[in-house]
């Protein structure tokens, strides 16, 4: 059978919130350029999580998939997990990097180093952060009373022009080095090596239930983690068309349109709402609304709100009470 997926891969908390930042900050403010470069890295490290998902579909057993786990482990400190890959005889966490250029692994140093363009660079050592999820995750199991079982972390690149050498290393941590398209052989080697059958169908079962209600999603107030306040950012009506923020509302007819190219459409506001409240740490109110839309009017923004579906989103106050 192929793989079971019960938590599906979805755009990262911190991802969404970069992408709506970066549309919003002025490409002259100061930070702009620590933004765009934070975005740029955060959209290749996605995509390689992505390029996964096509070998997934190749696995050979039985398997159950799940994705973009934030947990409590030790010391009750968050860790987070790419994917990680669980049947009755062992789990499989999988930290999924899309690295490009030449990665080597520098035993003397303990580091991960990358060349690209004859400019040498160290990474994060990745085989640290694998051993230390693995410690999480085991202590994650004996805190939920599940039985031993071996837990396997793998450190996969995703990237197919990049150069991996490993050299030096110990060959356990050579083991746990791979390419993501050989990821389906190496579980067909996993499951040959550990034939005993761990879980029960219930406890395997009530494990992923637990695994899915113990996840935790990212609080992330990126306004403050950038040091950045509304004042910083562009209001205004994004164009679905030309992705320009300059759209002005026709209140008599009920619609916007797009001084630069004259696109016009009913509900462009609901986008510019949704990147808006992503971004403040507090409910969307009618007078932050009507900030963002760039309308005066609070009756016609409490109109427009009133059928927005935002979970960020002031709407249960009377409307006497709205800002």
């Amino acid at each position: 059978m192929i793989a079971i997926i019960v938590k599906s891969r979805e755009n990262p908390v911190r991802l969404e919130k970069l992408r709506a930042l970066h549309k919003r900050i002025p490409n002259n403010h100061p930070t702009y350029k620590r933004i765009r470069q934070d975005l740029h890295l955060r959209e290749i490290g996605f995509q390689g999580e992505q390029s996964l998902d096509y070998f997934l579909q190749f696995i050979p057993n039985e398997v159950i998939v799940m994705h973009d786990l934030r947990l409590k482990g030790i010391q009750q400190t968050f860790f987070q997990l790419d994917t990680i890959l669980l049947n009755k005889n062992f789990i499989v966490i999988v930290e999924v990097k899309h690295y490009s250029g030449h990665i080597y692994f520098d035993e003397g140093s303990k580091q991960i180093l990358r060349k690209v363009n004859d400019v040498t660079e160290g990474l994060p050592n990745l085989l640290s952060q694998i051993h230390r999820q693995k410690l999480q995750l085991n202590q994650f199991l004996l805190e939920k009373n599940y039985p031993l079982v071996p837990i396997i972390a793998l450190a996969v690149f995703s990237n197919p022009s990049a150069i991996i050498e490993t050299k030096g290393l110990p060959t356990a941590q050579r083991s746990a080095i791979i390419r993501s398209e050989f990821l389906p052989e190496k579980l067909e080697s996993l499951q040959a090596n550990y034939s005993q059958v761990r879980f029960s169908e219930k406890q395997l079962h009530s494990l992923v239930s637990s695994l899915s209600e113990s996840h935790a999603p990212e609080q992330l107030n990126i306004l403050k983690e950038y040091q950045l306040s509304i004042s910083d950012l562009k209001m205004g009506v994004e164009c679905p068309k030309c992705n320009q923020i300059n759209m002005v509302r026709n209140i008599k007819f009920g619609y916007w349109s797009c001084l630069n190219c004259s696109f016009s459409s009913k509900d462009a506001h609901i986008v510019t709402l949704h990147d808006l409240s992503s971004l403040v740490n507090h409910p969307l109110t009618n007078k932050l609304a009507r900030q963002i839309l760039q309308i005066s009017s609070r009756h016609v923004v409490y109109r427009l709100l009133k059928h927005y579906p935002s979970p960020n989103l002031s709407q249960n106050l009377p409307h006497g009470q709205r800002q």
